[in-house]
């Protein structure tokens, strides 16, 4: 079956989410709509509390206790927390970690293997995926790079075409590829169309043959597709709407019709929308038709939301005829907010200030979707009111608890927004908040997602640490990370850190570990620590 891009960031670490879980919680990884039948890995930080080193002495060193921390960190374990690990240690983007990743890539674990891949594009100079290696990896972890490198443009066009000129290539990253290179102009070989058609698997067969734009072939995969099973139906759909969204695939509004009007699909209330959604995507006068004659004569209030949400996703203008289909008849709760908030989503708003109230609101909720839709649409707007909307949002209200893991997320993806939308007022924000507070952690916590600012490093430099408590320790990773050197008792801490002395979860431990022995000067060591295999 087809891969999708949605996967990768559900198994590997550093994909949509923040890359490190917030150390005062367990994290685990999000599934996804599950279009490839493989283990979903999830972990869960660690928080060791090595009490006794904390009266270690100034002369203390905590090479071993770095070095078991590296050779326990990177090594297979069942609830999938080496690939948080592995995932930390690509993010410091760290040139001599090169034969770490080279010595993965040998791995039997497909996970692991895309991660070394992914770590060593990530190093080299064009920042792109070598071919070569794509061909050495297992079969799944294959798919999962070609995902990964379509979704972030980390092939060239080239690469692409080497893929496809292997013998050996799967029948479904090489639909993946074909469909990417048709969005760029290039149109692909007839007879890898045909065989492609002719797979059995539904999804693939059914995407090649919008792909080959001719109406029989398409007739003829669709009526397979009505005799599938119910299974083999639901992930067919699921596949090709999704790649008809990615890549506006030819013939897809003249397929997506009859799908919506026919009984005979028997599609589920969530198919018939994420085929609506789809529809409204590529051709909005005929999605807008269909939105109309699927809507609920009497929708509820759920279907009120989300039938509004299709809208606004769609970049659809809204307005008063929408407002009566809908039934909005109260100017209290979210269909209210949402739907202000979709007049003015396509221009500039006239009065800026009180759109970002507006948003705000929306954002506030503790409703997923909406959130998301605010922080999309404040992307396009100004960075002066961009700049007031991660603003309040960085900042947690006073009254709310430290476990609302919901909002500790929201706050963490606001200050990475602010830093890069203002860089010197996020720094300002970070020194007005309160030493060693839940607050400081989640700002540092932001910072650790970047890599390669020097301004970012010397900020966190400037933190007063009195101790090792997260946010110390936090602030004293992001100065490691730094060309500067360290005093010795930073070192000194800095190992502590490494040997789970600050409690601020494996993957951050992790990096510690690295950044202490390379810079005590034991970059080999590290390196077999690191790539020791189970016994």
């Amino acid at each position: 079956m087809i891969p999708t891009r949605s996967m990768v960031a559900a198994r590997l670490n550093g994909c949509g989410r923040p890359a490190f879980p917030l150390p005062s919680n367990c994290a685990l990884h999000s599934t996804d709509m599950g279009f490839l039948n493989v283990r979903t890995y999830a972990f869960l930080v660690a928080l060791f509390l090595a009490t006794s080193l904390l009266h270690g002495g100034k002369s203390a060193d905590h090479s071993e206790a770095a070095l078991r921390k590296l050779t326990t960190a990177t090594r297979q374990q069942q609830n999938g927390e080496h690939l948080a690990n592995i995932g930390a240690l690509r993010s410091l983007r760290d040139p001599t970690l090169k034969p770490f990743f080279h010595k993965l890539v040998q791995h039997n674990n497909w996970s692991i293997q895309v991660h070394a891949v992914l770590g060593l594009a990530e190093l080299s100079e064009e920042g792109l995926i070598d071919p070569w290696l794509v061909q050495q990896i297992t079969p799944t972890a294959r798919e999962q790079i070609i995902i990964k490198s379509l979704q972030d443009d980390l092939f060239s066009i080239e690469s692409m075409k080497t893929l496809l000129d292997w013998s050996l290539l799967e029948p479904a990253p090489t639909l993946l590829l074909i469909a990417d290179l048709h969005s760029k102009g290039i149109a692909p070989k007839p007879e890898t169309v045909e065989k492609l058609v002719n797979n059995s698997d539904l999804g693939i067969a059914t995407v090649a043959s919008l792909l080959s734009e001719n109406p029989k072939t398409i007739t003829e995969v669709t009526n397979r597709l009505r005799r599938g099973t119910s299974r083999e139906k639901r992930i067919a759909l699921a596949q090709t709407l999704q790649l008809i969204q990615q890549y506006d695939l030819p013939s897809g509004s003249q397929w997506l019709e009859p799908l919506l009007e026919s009984p005979t699909f028997k599609l589920s209330d969530r198919e018939i929308r994420h085929a609506l959604f789809t529809l409204l995507k590529v051709n909005p006068e005929v999605g807008m038709k269909h939105w109309n004659n699927t809507l609920p004569s009497k929708p509820s209030k759920l279907e009120q939301v989300r039938f509004l949400l299709l809208l606004m996703d769609t970049k659809i203008p809204l307005d008063e005829t929408i407002a009566k289909k809908l039934q909005i008849d109260s100017e209290e709760g979210i269909l209210y907010a949402l739907y202000l908030a979709g007049l003015e989503a396509l221009d500039t708003p006239e009065d800026g200030d009180a759109y970002i109230e507006l948003l705000l609101d929306l954002a506030n909720r503790g409703h997923s979707h909406s959130t998301e839709w605010a922080f999309q649409r404040v992307k396009t707007l100004p960075s002066d009111l961009a700049q007031k909307f991660y603003t309040s949002l960085a900042i947690l209200p006073e009254d709310e608890s430290t476990m609302n893991s919901k909002r500790n997320d929201v706050a963490v993806v606001a200050f990475q927004e602010l830093i890069k939308t203002n860089p010197e007022h996020a720094w300002t924000l970070l020194h007005s908040v309160e030493d060693d507070s839940h607050q400081q952690e989640l700002m540092l916590l932001a910072m650790l997602q970047n890599y390669g600012n020097a301004l970012l490093e010397k900020e966190a430099s400037a933190i007063r640490r009195i101790g090792v408590s997260r946010p110390d320790a936090m602030a004293l990773l992001l100065a490691a990370r730094g060309t500067e050197p360290l005093n010795e008792s930073d070192q000194r801490l800095l190992g502590l850190v490494a040997a789970s002395g600050a409690s601020i979860g494996s993957p951050l431990e992790t990096q510690a570990a690295w950044l202490y022995l390379r810079r005590m000067g034991m970059t080999e060591q590290a390196l077999a620590a690191a790539t020791t295999t189970s016994p």
